[in-house]
Protein backbone atom coordinates (compact mmCIF):
# COMPACT_ATOMS: atom_id res chain seq x y z
CA UNK A 1 0.00 0.00 0.00
CA UNK A 2 1.08 3.55 -0.51
CA UNK A 3 2.38 5.29 2.59
CA UNK A 4 -0.52 6.49 4.72
CA UNK A 5 -3.24 4.51 2.90
CA UNK A 6 -5.43 1.72 4.25
CA UNK A 7 -3.97 2.35 7.71
CA UNK A 8 -7.07 1.18 9.60
CA UNK A 9 -7.31 -2.19 7.84
CA UNK A 10 -3.53 -2.74 8.07
CA UNK A 11 -3.63 -1.91 11.78
CA UNK A 12 -6.54 -4.32 12.38
CA UNK A 13 -4.80 -7.16 10.53
CA UNK A 14 -1.44 -6.64 12.27
CA UNK A 15 -3.16 -6.41 15.68
CA UNK A 16 -4.93 -9.71 14.95
CA UNK A 17 -1.66 -11.28 13.79
CA UNK A 18 0.40 -10.48 16.88
CA UNK A 19 -2.33 -10.93 19.49
CA UNK A 20 -1.89 -13.78 21.97
CA UNK A 21 -5.41 -13.51 23.35
CA UNK A 22 -7.73 -16.49 23.22
CA UNK A 23 -10.35 -17.25 22.05
CA UNK A 24 -9.68 -15.70 18.70
CA UNK A 25 -10.13 -16.69 15.12
CA UNK A 26 -6.96 -18.09 13.63
CA UNK A 27 -8.04 -17.53 10.05
CA UNK A 28 -8.48 -13.95 8.77
CA UNK A 29 -10.12 -13.75 5.35
CA UNK A 30 -10.00 -10.44 3.48
CA UNK A 31 -12.18 -10.54 0.39
CA UNK A 32 -13.27 -8.06 -2.24
CA UNK A 33 -13.77 -7.49 -5.93
CA UNK A 34 -10.91 -7.56 -8.42
CA UNK A 35 -8.73 -4.47 -8.22
CA UNK A 36 -9.80 -3.47 -4.71
CA UNK A 37 -6.26 -3.67 -3.29
CA UNK A 38 -6.25 -7.04 -1.55
CA UNK A 39 -2.81 -7.98 -2.90
CA UNK A 40 -1.37 -4.61 -1.93
CA UNK A 41 -2.70 -5.14 1.59
CA UNK A 42 -1.27 -8.68 1.73
CA UNK A 43 2.10 -7.40 0.58
CA UNK A 44 2.07 -4.58 3.15
CA UNK A 45 1.10 -7.00 5.93
CA UNK A 46 3.94 -9.33 4.89
CA UNK A 47 6.39 -6.42 5.00
CA UNK A 48 5.14 -5.33 8.42
CA UNK A 49 5.42 -8.83 9.90
CA UNK A 50 8.66 -9.83 8.16
CA UNK A 51 10.94 -9.13 11.11
CA UNK A 52 8.62 -10.69 13.64
CA UNK A 53 6.07 -13.37 13.23
CA UNK A 54 5.84 -13.98 9.48
CA UNK A 55 6.28 -17.69 8.83
CA UNK A 56 5.69 -17.60 5.08
CA UNK A 57 3.72 -16.33 2.12
CA UNK A 58 2.23 -17.72 -1.02
CA UNK A 59 0.87 -15.43 -3.71
CA UNK A 60 -1.34 -17.30 -6.19
CA UNK A 61 -1.26 -16.08 -9.79
CA UNK A 62 -3.41 -17.76 -12.42
CA UNK A 63 -1.04 -16.90 -15.34
CA UNK A 64 1.91 -18.80 -13.86
CA UNK A 65 1.47 -22.60 -13.53
CA UNK A 66 3.73 -22.85 -10.47
CA UNK A 67 1.78 -20.06 -8.77
CA UNK A 68 -1.67 -21.55 -9.26
CA UNK A 69 -1.02 -25.17 -8.33
CA UNK A 70 -1.94 -26.64 -4.94
CA UNK A 71 1.02 -29.00 -5.46
CA UNK A 72 3.53 -26.15 -5.15
CA UNK A 73 1.48 -24.35 -2.53
CA UNK A 74 1.71 -27.07 0.13
CA UNK A 75 5.43 -27.74 -0.30
CA UNK A 76 6.29 -24.02 -0.44
CA UNK A 77 4.44 -23.23 2.77
CA UNK A 78 5.99 -26.23 4.52
CA UNK A 79 9.43 -25.00 3.46
CA UNK A 80 8.80 -21.48 4.75
CA UNK A 81 7.33 -22.65 8.05
CA UNK A 82 10.24 -25.07 8.51
CA UNK A 83 12.71 -22.19 8.07
CA UNK A 84 10.76 -19.93 10.42
CA UNK A 85 10.25 -22.43 13.25
CA UNK A 86 13.08 -24.83 14.09
CA UNK A 87 11.09 -27.54 15.94
CA UNK A 88 8.81 -27.89 12.92
CA UNK A 89 11.80 -27.72 10.59
CA UNK A 90 13.55 -30.56 12.43
CA UNK A 91 10.52 -32.83 11.99
CA UNK A 92 10.09 -31.87 8.31
CA UNK A 93 13.78 -32.56 7.70
CA UNK A 94 13.27 -36.11 8.96
CA UNK A 95 10.17 -36.47 6.76
CA UNK A 96 12.17 -35.36 3.71
CA UNK A 97 15.00 -37.75 4.53
CA UNK A 98 12.45 -40.59 4.73
CA UNK A 99 10.59 -39.53 1.57
CA UNK A 100 12.56 -37.08 -0.60
CA UNK A 101 9.89 -37.18 -3.34
CA UNK A 102 6.98 -36.07 -1.13
CA UNK A 103 6.64 -32.77 -3.05
CA UNK A 104 5.73 -34.76 -6.19
CA UNK A 105 2.96 -36.78 -4.54
CA UNK A 106 -0.76 -36.10 -4.21
CA UNK A 107 -1.67 -32.87 -2.45
CA UNK A 108 -3.61 -34.69 0.29
CA UNK A 109 -0.59 -36.86 1.09
CA UNK A 110 1.68 -33.79 1.04
CA UNK A 111 -0.59 -32.02 3.51
CA UNK A 112 -0.72 -34.98 5.88
CA UNK A 113 3.02 -35.68 5.63
CA UNK A 114 4.35 -32.11 5.63
CA UNK A 115 1.84 -30.45 7.97
CA UNK A 116 -0.49 -32.72 9.96
CA UNK A 117 2.17 -35.15 11.17
CA UNK A 118 4.98 -32.65 11.88
CA UNK A 119 2.69 -30.12 13.57
CA UNK A 120 1.23 -32.78 15.85
CA UNK A 121 4.77 -33.65 16.95
CA UNK A 122 5.59 -30.06 17.90
CA UNK A 123 2.15 -28.77 18.91
CA UNK A 124 3.15 -28.30 22.56
CA UNK A 125 6.38 -26.44 21.78
CA UNK A 126 5.27 -22.83 21.57
CA UNK A 127 7.16 -20.15 19.66
CA UNK A 128 7.58 -16.83 21.52
CA UNK A 129 4.81 -15.26 19.43
CA UNK A 130 2.16 -16.49 17.00
CA UNK A 131 3.43 -17.39 13.53
CA UNK A 132 1.55 -16.09 10.51
CA UNK A 133 1.11 -17.55 7.04
CA UNK A 134 -0.13 -15.21 4.31
CA UNK A 135 -1.99 -16.56 1.28
CA UNK A 136 -2.88 -14.02 -1.39
CA UNK A 137 -5.35 -14.41 -4.26
CA UNK A 138 -6.68 -17.82 -3.23
CA UNK A 139 -9.33 -17.45 -5.94
CA UNK A 140 -6.54 -17.74 -8.55
CA UNK A 141 -5.64 -21.25 -7.41
CA UNK A 142 -6.74 -23.97 -9.83
CA UNK A 143 -8.41 -25.80 -6.92
CA UNK A 144 -9.35 -23.03 -4.49
CA UNK A 145 -12.07 -25.07 -2.80
CA UNK A 146 -9.79 -27.86 -1.59
CA UNK A 147 -6.97 -25.44 -0.72
CA UNK A 148 -9.37 -23.40 1.43
CA UNK A 149 -10.32 -26.63 3.23
CA UNK A 150 -6.63 -27.38 3.84
CA UNK A 151 -6.13 -23.85 5.20
CA UNK A 152 -9.05 -24.24 7.60
CA UNK A 153 -7.64 -27.58 8.74
CA UNK A 154 -4.14 -26.11 9.08
CA UNK A 155 -5.44 -23.25 11.23
CA UNK A 156 -6.88 -25.81 13.65
CA UNK A 157 -3.80 -28.00 14.04
CA UNK A 158 -1.84 -25.86 16.52
CA UNK A 159 -2.73 -22.88 18.68
CA UNK A 160 0.28 -20.78 17.66
CA UNK A 161 -0.29 -20.65 13.89
CA UNK A 162 -2.55 -18.08 12.18
CA UNK A 163 -3.44 -17.70 8.52
CA UNK A 164 -4.27 -14.50 6.62
CA UNK A 165 -6.00 -15.08 3.27
CA UNK A 166 -7.13 -12.75 0.50
CA UNK A 167 -9.46 -13.62 -2.37
CA UNK A 168 -12.44 -12.56 -4.38
CA UNK A 169 -15.72 -13.55 -2.71
CA UNK A 170 -16.33 -16.85 -4.52
CA UNK A 171 -18.80 -19.48 -3.26
CA UNK A 172 -16.31 -22.40 -3.21
CA UNK A 173 -13.87 -20.59 -0.92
Amino acid sequence: CLQGTRTDVLHDICDWAISHQEPQTKLFWLYGIAGSGKSAIASSVASSLQKGCLAGCFFFKRDIPECRSPQYFISTLAYHLARAYKPFGDVVLQVLQDDPDIANKAVRLQFETLFSGPLSKCSQIYPPKPLIIIVDALDECQDAGSVSAYLAQLAGLVSWLKIFVTSRPLPDI
